[in-house]
């Protein structure tokens, strides 16, 4: 039996590790995301003199599962209709410790002249603000890709599309 040891105490640590990357596996799909804040920083407005329009962003991450999650990169548009108006990116790494939330907190520009195009677009179009706000992108995880859709229509209503590696799923 002895001979057989070794045998056994591999296959009962590969079906461990197996077992432990189905569940990294199913944190990094079933991650969920919330647009907890989005914030103009007025004293960053002012100390550029106007040139760009600083605005701060809080998402809430959500891991409802086993395991924690290592994000390794966040990419993200912020568009008002069809007008992109700034980049959100962050190549820091961070980790959605297991059954917990966490909000992070981006720090985002874009320049002033876009939004005075989108200002002469309002003006064109009868002061009429109908287009929606949205931001899209995706958060690189370990072991996959989280695709983010997320729209406010400015009639008041609030809509979301969580993609995971195609397949859709309830925010």
């Amino acid at each position: 039996m002895k001979k057989y040891f070794p045998v056994i105490a591999l296959a009962a640590a590969a079906y461990g590790v197996v077992i432990w990357l189905r569940r990294k596996a199913t944190a990094g799909q079933n991650l969920r995301y919330e647009i907890a804040d989005i914030a103009i920083d007025i004293p960053k407005i002012i100390e550029s003199r106007f040139a760009r329009i600083y605005f701060n962003t809080k998402l809430r991450l959500i891991n409802d599962e086993s395991v924690s999650v290592n994000v390794k990169q966040v990419d993200l548009n912020a568009n008002i209709g069809n007008r992109t108006l700034g980049k959100i990116l962050s190549n820091t790494p961070f980790k959605v410790a297991a059954r917990s939330s966490q909000i992070v907190r981006f720090e985002t520009s874009f320049s002033s002249g876009q939004i005075v195009l989108y200002i002469i677009d309002l003006i064109r179009n009868g002061l009429a603000f109908n287009d929606p706000i949205s931001v899209d992108g995706y958060i690189l995880t370990d072991l996959g890709r989280v695709e983010v859709n997320y729209t406010k229509n400015p009639s008041g209503g609030v809509t979301g599309k969580h993609i995971l590696n195609n397949t859709q799923g309830n925010c």
